[in-house]
């Protein structure tokens, strides 16, 4: 744990509901490794393409060892020297349904599960197939079901969920508030800490028509939450207008921060 900044395992096992995490390495070749969560563990696959909706793409799925919960969390860079070295993305993630007992078609080589995530929803298979260029066991194709969502042509965005970074931008050390800092500097903008507790959101403003005004842009005002957010002393606050502590309501919002 003193080399690399993945997660190891708790003990005791996880506790909670099903969930699934699809992560995009970019090891020794770019893969996708999905994750299904079941008895405390990771159930892990990886996956050389990426997934596809297409039912004609029955893709690949190599089994690998069980990876602790935990490694759901796991977004960064595993440094040279350790296995799997390279950049990780937390390329989609979610609920997990099984559709049919999971343990009995362990026992069968099927499994049938639905994913509710950000890019990958809907009903899929796992189907273990005999690898006749090896004697190893753990080949699975991953198979899009039939139920309304499948069908070609369907462009699956690359970007990490996250922090919207690609692992390509991940692994060239990629800052996208860079350019934000630079232009600061530049206008001479005053340095100081913030505190998302103390400060104060913009508020909306009643007019009894709409204006244009040189210098600025307008929007309506959506309903909704007015938060703001920010990182202090390395753990995620968001603050709602009135003060209160929302950030245990949107959890991949703090994630990502």
């Amino acid at each position: 744990m003193d080399r690399t900044p993945e997660p190891g395992g708790a003990a005791g096992g996880a506790a909670g509901g099903g969930f699934f995490v699809v992560q995009k390495h970019a090891a020794t070749r770019t893969h996708y490794d999905l994750r299904l969560e079941l008895d405390g563990v990771l159930k892990s696959w990886a996956v050389p393409k990426t997934p596809s909706y297409d039912q004609a793409d029955k893709r690949v799925a190599i089994q690998v060892e069980d990876h602790p919960v935990e490694y759901a969390e796991f977004e960064g860079v595993i440094p040279e020297g350790n296995y799997g070295a390279g950049p990780v993305v937390v390329w989609d993630r979610g609920a997990l349904v099984w559709a049919e007992d999971p343990h009995a078609g362990f026992e069968k080589g099927k499994l049938l599960f639905e994913l509710r995530g950000h890019k990958l929803r809907g009903r899929w298979t796992l189907v273990k197939i005999r690898d006749r260029d090896s004697d190893a066991d753990n080949t699975w194709l991953l198979i899009k079901e039939r139920d309304g969502l499948e069908g070609p042509g369907r462009e699956l965005p690359e970007a990490s969920i996250l922090s919207g970074l690609t692992v390509e931008e991940l692994g060239a050390g990629h800052d996208p508030a860079g350019p934000v800092r630079a232009r600061l500097d530049e206008l001479g903008a005053p340095e100081g800490a913030v505190s998302a507790s103390s400060a104060r959101p913009m508020l909306a403003e009643a007019r009894k028509r709409p204006f244009s005004r040189e210098g600025w842009v307008f929007e309506l005002k959506y309903d909704g939450y007015r938060i703001l957010a920010g990182v202090e002393d390395g753990r995620a606050r968001l603050v709602s207008r009135n003060g209160n502590d929302l950030t245990a309501s949107f959890p991949e919002i703090a994630r990502s921060l």
